[in-house]
Formats: structure tokens, sequence, C-alpha cells
């Protein structure tokens, strides 16, 4: 508050010396020049002068501020403008990969279970029993869930993948039949298909010979006696629109001893998703380039409607409430009835603005132009009292 006072107190202060010093300088040039004719002659034009120059420096600053200003303004909105349309591309992008291009390789472990099959009449089916004869084909039920489905259109290879130990019975059993079927979720089959498989033989010399070199590796653990086997259960398998939702895995032998098996669903790239998926560099630059010209495009579109054809329709909308107003008047002076004089003088004068009128619409690019009858019965009309 006292802050305020003192403020308010200065201020009082310094209008009483500006008008001081404003009456000192009136009563010296009184006495200097009584008449007035330095003032006149002298300091008024000058005075003017300056003004003016003043004025039109005003102008001419304020001008060039508000071009500075607004070019400004334009250029940080460019910039954030450009800014969206860079992140609007690439997530374009993303989200095009994501649904355009399948998952490449799945892997899903296949958990192989036994059935027992109990015939009473020649053996009993109890829990301990060790007779293998008395079990079904192991076999396993794979379930793909949403993330797992297979894309429509998209050729897969399916790959069952085993691991067999190298013991003599494995060796022993010879070839042995690998099974898939494929169905959708109401259970119809879709696809189904048998390979054949054995274990890689050796000879026994090869065999002691490579249990000589690995075994220091067997004995620490790092390597196992054991074989990978990869069947190709289907080459270039495309889904339906109902896509696959159940796989089931046999392996029709009771006698084959194995570690793991699991189901390799590997994606087969050709065309567009080829190139994205070996050149994803590329690709990814050339796909955000194509999605960012089309972003600026856009911007550019939208930019030029809400700054360039808005003044546009503006001018033309003033123009014609001018022409309008301008019709209006010249058909209220001739329906006037004041007189003959009165007429021909509103006439007259009626005449000159419009003519003034449309000189001013065609020095103006010619946008609109009055009616043509109209002017020729206002010409005819000055004729005639000519």
């Amino acid at each position: 508050m006292t802050e305020r006072v003192r403020n308010s107190d200065l201020l009082q202060t310094t209008m009483i010396d500006f008008g001081l010093l404003k009456g000192m300088f009136n009563i010296f040039m009184n006495i200097v020049d009584p008449f007035k004719i330095v003032r006149k002659i002298v300091l008024n034009p000058l005075a003017k002068l300056l003004i003016e120059a003043f004025e039109e420096y005003k102008a001419k600053t304020q001008y060039k501020f508000e071009l500075t200003q607004n070019a400004i303004l334009k250029l940080f909105a460019a910039a954030a403008i450009f800014i969206l349309c860079v992140f609007g591309a690439i997530l374009l992008y993303v989200l095009f990969y994501l649904l355009y291009m399948p998952t490449v390789i799945q892997v899903k472990p296949a958990f192989m279970q036994y059935n027992k099959i109990c015939d009473s009449d020649t053996a009993t089916c109890d829990a301990g029993s060790s007779l293998s004869s008395y079990h079904s084909f192991p076999q396993a039920h794979l379930q793909l869930n949403k993330k797992q489905l297979m894309m429509v259109g998209q050729p897969y290879v399916l790959t069952l993948k085993l691991e067999l130990p190298e013991t003599p019975r494995n060796q022993e059993l010879g070839m042995f039949m690998l099974c898939m079927d494929m169905k959708d979720k109401d259970h119809v089959l879709k696809s189904h298909a048998c390979r054949s498989t054995m274990l890689r033989y050796r000879s026994p010399w090869l065999h002691k010979l490579k249990t000589l070199l690995l075994i220091p590796f067997y004995l620490i653990g790092w390597d196992e006696e054991k074989q990978t086997l990869d069947i190709e259960m289907f080459t270039d398998y495309v889904d339906t629109t109902n896509p696959v939702t159940d796989i089931y895995v046999e392996i029709q032998s009771r006698v084959v001893e194995f570690y793991t098996v699991s189901l390799e669903i590997c994606a087969h790239f050709s065309g567009l998703r080829y190139i994205i998926y070996h050149f994803p560099i590329i690709s990814a630059a050339v796909g955000i380039t194509v999605n960012l010209m089309f972003l600026v495009f856009i911007a550019l579109i939208i930019w030029y409607h809400y700054t360039y054809e808005m003044e546009w329709t503006d001018e033309i909308n003033y123009d014609y409430k001018g022409k309008h107003e301008l019709n209006s008047k010249l058909f209220d002076n001739d329906n006037d009835s004041d007189g003959p004089m009165n007429n021909k003088r509103k006439v007259s004068s009626s005449i000159s603005t419009t003519d003034e009128n449309v000189s001013i619409l065609d020095n103006s690019d010619d946008k609109f132009e009055l009616d043509d009858d109209l002017l020729l019965f206002h010409r005819s009309e000055r004729m005639t009292e000519e």
C-alpha cells in the first residue's frame, strides 16, 4: 500500500514539473515572438514534419514488428506441425508393421502323454505295470491362443523337433512314424500329415571314437549322447479365415525313448513381407518417409484452408456487400418522388457514385461488376437530361 502511494506521489510531482515547464516555454515564446510569426512560419511546419516523420517511423516499425511476430509464430507453428507429422509417420509405420507382419518363429513344447489300453484276458493294467505294449502311442494336444494363431494367407512351415538319446533301444527301433492333425475351434479336421524318421546311423567304431574324443565334455555335462531330429510336417501351409486352434501330435511307436518334443511354427515370407523382414532399416526409412509426405501434404492443405482461403472468402463477402448496398441505393433514388429537379440531382449523383464505384471495383482485380442493364439505364437517363 505504501509503495502504491509513493508511486502516485511521484507521478503527480512529474506532471506538475511538466506543466510548469510547458507554462515557462509558452511565456518565453510570447516574449520572443509576440505576433506568432516564427511559430506559424517555422515552428508549426517543423513540428508537423517531425510529427509526421515520427508517425511514419512508428507505423513502419509497428508493421515490421507485426511481420516479424507473425513470421516467428508461423515458424514455431510449422515446426510443431512438422514434429507432430514425424511422430505420426513413425506411429503409422509401427502400427502397419504390427498388423501386417506376423510372428516369425513360434516354438511350443509338446508334452507327450500315454493312455493305458487294458486287456483283462491277457494282462493287468495297474499303475505299476511296465508292459509298454498295453499303452497307446504317445500323444500331445497343443492349443493356440490369440497371439499364436497363424495369419490368414501367410505360408507357414511346421516342424517337429525331437531330442532322442542314443540308447540301444532307439537304435534298434529303426523307422517310426510321426503324425499331426490340425483342427479348428469346432474340432473340424483342417489338415493331416504323417512323416517317417529314425536315428542317424553311426557305426560302432565311429561311435567309440566320438565317445573317446568327447568324454571330457560328457563328464562335465557340456554335451550329451543324443540326436535332435527336425521333421518338417507341413511346407507352405496357408491358413483360412477359420483358423487352426488345436494341434494333435502323435509318435506311432510305444517303445521310443525321447527327451523333449516341440513344435516350431515358422513363417515363410515372400514379396513385401520378405523385403520388410530382411531389410528392416531401408523398409522403415521408406515407409516413414512416405507416411511423412502424406501427413505433410494434408497439413499443407489445412494450413492453406485456414490462412489464405479464409482471407479470400472474407474479401469476397466484403465486395459483395458493397455491391449490394450500392444497387439498393440506386434503386431507392429511382423510386424517390421529391420533384424533377431533385430527381435529376439524385440520378446524376448516383451515376457519378456508380461510375466511381465501378472504377474502384474494376481496379480491384475485376472481382465483381455492376449489372450492365442498370448502367445502361442510368447513362441513357443522363444523355436525355443533357
